[in-house]
């Protein structure tokens, strides 16, 4: 799904510098590139003396976040999600049409009703059968149990 299609370039670069902050720091330990690069990794060599013996050593640091990041990644989102939306809707609107071609066929049609799965008969309880149903964790929702 390319989200970014419809990005400005001044998205598309914003989102292009938090792919290379995800791909190089989040994912593994490299050093970003991009505009976020120099102030989230700092590193240094370090010439470290121990009991009269002198050895080099290797410092990083790295931000746990950086503000300017995670409001271009808010703004991403922001615009990402109605991209996302709209992509969802053509496509269900695509799966639909699909689907309703395949149930025009009588095979098809007759198969479908011979496979409906049947909550009753996978369920002890009328509880278990509404949030099956209706999407109800029912241990969350009336034992008051965490959800997993």
């Amino acid at each position: 799904m390319d989200v970014t299609k419809a990005f400005s370039a001044d998205l598309k670069n914003k989102h292009l510098a938090i792919a290379d902050l995800r791909n190089t720091v989040v994912a593994h330990h490299g050093i970003p590139q991009g505009k976020h690069g120099r102030r989230w990794h700092k590193e240094r060599t370090i010439l470290k003396s121990v009991n009269g013996s002198q050895s080099f050593t290797y410092s990083s640091s790295r931000s746990g976040y950086l503000a300017a990041a995670v409001d271009d990644l808010a703004l991403l989102i922001e615009h990402a999600g109605s991209a996302v939306a709209a992509a969802l809707e053509e496509r269900g609107i695509k799966l639909q049409a699909q689907l309703s071609k395949l149930m025009a066929d009588p095979e098809v049609s007759v198969a479908v009703q011979r496979c409906q799965y049947i909550p009753e008969n996978s369920y002890q309880t009328s509880d278990d059968v509404a949030s099956f149903w209706n999407g109800i964790d029912y241990a969350t929702e009336h034992l008051g149990q965490k959800p997993l």
